[in-house]
Formats: structure tokens, sequence, C-alpha cells
């Protein structure tokens, strides 16, 4: 026959050019033209069925059977890419979020596209559009994310990843701090949400550095921001010890013996100091940082006292749509104190 569907245009890259619309970006015509370009192929199958019209039997069988194969695909370049997390077509918003309840009167919480309103281009976010079991009520975006204990997760670019006891932990490249950057997509928000897991790794120093700067290393631990210049989220910090017996510049303010160091005055109240070390399994400690539960727990300490950690939760005094930052921070190299890091989680109200 000559008809498209028998001439090799299966195996064709040009035959499955729609797969661009379950890339990572598309631009909203992008997503359009190629549901139109779906639809051309699904009715020139269609016409194979009527290639054997009026013909012997075994025609008409390897009619319907090339009509199948056809379509079937049309079902496989509809598929998206392979990826650990993703599997579903996702809801396309042109607007989003102003139209989102135009759309769908309950959405439900799962991948949605959205616009950059900078680029005209979309990108697959996951979208809580009644509220956030922790975060609270709005429409909350997912911008940042990952779970080292997955079985094929990374740690984002530029953090190192590197394996104890058979588990897998994010930290710094070098000395100083790493940033990782978080896309907000140009949206607009008004609270930031999220949490941290993570472990000491050596003899972590609190907020001792020399450093009193937003943008030098003022802690050892995980600074979050945002804007330029930059503006303080939240800070993550790891003290020396879980209990100390004595006053010490590496301990964290909230230990019963308190610290001599002094926190940054842009940081407030902003943030959790916690320690793992309980002079037991150095250098990486098994009990995870900034909990109600811990090796900081101790009588006179205030550490464990925050019943939302690990999470935090930041109101802006305005509404901002910049990239969220997070910086891993420590004076000596990742091979000799570092945050451990397992998972993040990292989230924009946007209504």
């Amino acid at each position: 026959m000559s008809h498209a569907c028998n001439n090799n245009h299966i195996h064709s890259p040009a035959w499955c050019s729609h797969r661009t619309l379950h890339q990572q970006e598309l631009t909203a015509g992008q997503y359009f033209k190629g549901r139109g370009h779906v639809r051309r192929v699904i009715s020139s199958c269609d016409q194979l069925k009527t290639q054997c019209f009026g013909r012997r039997d075994d025609c008409r069988y390897s009619s319907k059977m090339m009509h199948m194969l056809c379509l079937l695909a049309v079902a496989i370049c509809l598929l998206p890419e392979p990826t650990a997390t993703l599997s579903l077509p996702y809801p396309f918003y042109p607007n989003w979020p102003k139209t989102l309840n135009k759309y769908d009167y309950q959405p439900s919480e799962g991948w949605y596209w959205v616009r950059d309103p900078t680029t005209d281009s979309a990108k697959k976010m996951y979208l809580y559009p009644n509220g956030h079991s922790t975060c609270g009520e709005g429409v909350w975006m997912r911008i940042g994310f990952f779970n080292m204990a997955q079985t094929l997760s990374e740690c984002p670019s530029p953090l190192q990843m590197f394996v104890e006891d058979g588990r897998k932990y994010c930290r710094r490249a070098s000395g100083g701090c790493t940033s990782v950057y978080f896309d907000s997509l140009h949206q607009q928000y008004s609270e930031v949400c999220g949490m941290v897991v993570a472990y000491q790794y050596g003899h972590t120093d609190g907020f001792s550095s020399s450093s009193t700067s937003i943008d030098g290393t003022y802690l050892e631990g995980i600074s979050i921001t945002h804007k330029f210049p930059r503006q303080h989220l939240w800070s993550y910090a790891v003290g020396y010890k879980a209990a100390p017996t004595s006053q010490s510049n590496s301990n964290c303010p909230c230990t019963a013996q308190g610290t001599t160091s002094t926190v940054p005055s842009f940081i407030g109240s902003d943030y959790y100091c916690s320690s793992g070390d309980d002079g037991v399994g150095a250098p990486l400690y098994p009990s995870p940082l900034w909990r109600t539960y811990g090796p900081s727990c101790v009588s006179g300490s205030t550490c464990c006292d925050n019943p939302d950690q690990p999470w935090f939760k930041k109101k802006l005094t305005q509404p901002a749509n910049e990239d969220v930052e997070m910086r891993w921070c420590a004076s000596l190299s990742p091979t000799s104190e570092a945050t451990a890091t397992t998972r993040v989680e990292l989230y924009i109200r946007v209504d």
C-alpha cells in the first residue's frame, strides 16, 4: 500500500513529533498544535480500514491488523517520556492560577502545566490547589523536592552525593557555600514553606563563623533565601554538641549551656538549630536534625520546643516572584564536615 502508516512512518521521529507535549517544557502554541497533529494521524490510521473493502477475507484481516498497529503507535507516542515520578498526561491552564477554577471546579492535587509569564513556556509542576496538609490553606506549588531514599534519586546539581552505610546523602561540592536554585516560574507568591531531613557529619559549628553577612558563610548548615540582594527566609543550623557541658561558640544558642556566638540580626527567630553529636557514631551521627526528639532534647534546652520541626513556614511582608535559593554552608571541606541531607521539600503559595 501507499498509505503513510505503511511507509515506515511508525518508526520516524517526525511521525512522533508531538512527544514535545510531554517533555519538560513547551510553549502554549506548541501544546495545541501538537494535539491537532495527533488528530490528523489518527484520521489517517482510520483510512486503513477501507483499504480492502469488498476484497477477500485475508486482506480484510490484514487491513484490520494494520489499523490496530497504527493506533497502537499513536498511543505509544502519546506516552510521557519515562521518568521516575511522572507517568500521566497533565492539565494545561494557560493563565494559571487565576483561571484554575474556571477549568476545574474542584481541582485535585497532582501534576499541572504551569506557564512562565516571562518566557511564555510551560513546565510540569506539582500543585496543591486545595491547600497542603502541613503548609496550610491556599494554592501551593512545589518548586523543590528530592528524596535520597528513592531508588533512582540523585542530588540536585551542584551538590555531591556520597554513600555511608548503604545510604545516599547530599553535601556541598566545596568549602564555603554551595547554592541550589529552585525555579518559581516567576509566579507571584506570598508564603514559603518547606522541610529538610539531614544529619550532622563531623565537627559543625553552628553560628560560630566570623561572617555575619547574609552573603557569607554565616552558619554551618543550610541557608534559604530569595531575591537579589538576598533576603532571608529560613536557616537550618547545625551545632557541635547536642548536650554540651560547657559554653562554646560552636554550640546552638538553644542549648542549656548556650553559645558565645551571636545569631546574625537578619535571621531574627526564623531558624532551627540542633546537633546530632551524642558522642557516638562519628563522623556521621545517626539522629536526624531539627526534630522534637533526639540528642538535643535534654533538660534546659529549647532546641526541640518548636513542634513544627523540621517544617518551616514564612509569610512574606511583600509578594515576590524570584527563585528560591538554598545554600549548604560550612567553613571546612565537605569531607570534613557537612550537613548530610536526604530529603528536601520546598513550596510557594501562589494564590
